[in-house]
């Protein structure tokens, strides 16, 4: 298996994609097969699902050996995360594996023509990483808002302040996310239909879902990725959170939503 990334919009987003990984998992499987590069992980709480999805076309190369089969590598994630972080901005990226030679992954960083940069080689051990993979089942969704990302990360920060629950009152009338103390006081947000902010919402939907504000915020942490981030919202179903990072590619979270007991 061999790959390679030298657009170096791809190779900051890849890097900033496994930077951040570590804050749910401290292991993760990474399947190489004919279509992609493919992660699906799940936190250590289980409240959180996320899938990492690279097709190879979003790869300058993407090589493997022909007949050989989906090829899964288990890894460290805070490892992986301290090497792409000693990449230079301008660096490409290159990954290689292969079962015959070793068992270990090989990462390169190169292609820098400062001479004040270096050509940097890693060679991380491998693991054998029991998880299932899990089929997440296609659902309707009653709500889905797209808004800048670095607008949804400020508004969960601020919310923490206020509590450790985000609330989603949603209608026809009006979005809006909460946050109640009986401590501290409440906060409301009320999101609107502009120019960087868009939804939808199903005629007859009246729902109140609620999420643990701190993995929302571990979520929003990704919101550098992309300028915008979608929101999709089905009652008595996980909250789904998309960043596209182009060309196909993007990264999926899935949050668990807390239980009312009162229903």
């Amino acid at each position: 298996m061999d790959i390679e990334i030298r657009d170096k919009t791809n190779a900051d987003a890849f890097c900033s994609i496994f930077q951040h990984v570590r804050l749910f998992s401290d292991h993760i499987n990474i399947t190489f097969n004919e279509t992609q590069l493919y992660v699906q992980s799940m936190d250590s709480s289980h409240i959180v699902i996320f899938e990492i999805h690279l097709p190879k076309t979003w790869f300058d190369v993407y090589t493997r050996k022909e007949g050989s089969g989906d090829t899964t590598i288990g890894i460290s994630a805070d490892i992986f995360s301290k090497v792409l972080h000693t990449r230079d901005k301008t660096q490409h990226i290159r990954l290689e594996f292969s079962t015959e030679i070793s068992d270990k992954l090989t990462v390169h960083f190169t292609g820098n023509d400062e001479i004040t940069t270096l050509d940097k080689h890693f060679s991380l051990p491998l693991m054998d990483i029991e998880s299932e993979m899990l089929s997440i089942p296609d659902f309707d969704s009653d709500v889905s808002i797209t808004m800048p990302s670095a607008n949804l990360a400020s508004i969960i920060n601020q919310l923490q302040i206020f509590g450790d629950t985000i609330e989603f009152h949603c209608s026809k009338e009006k979005i809006q996310m909460t946050s109640d103390s009986s401590v501290v006081g409440k906060m409301e947000v009320d999101i609107v239909n502009s120019s960087q902010t868009s939804y939808t919402v199903k005629d007859d939907v009246a729902m109140k879902v609620s999420f643990a504000l701190y993995r929302m915020r571990d979520i929003c942490s990704n919101s550098k990725l992309t300028k915008d981030v979608e929101i999709v919202l089905t009652d008595c179903y996980p909250i789904r959170v998309t960043y596209n990072v182009g060309n196909g590619g993007k990264m999926v979270f899935y949050l668990a939503p807390k239980i009312d007991d009162s229903r």
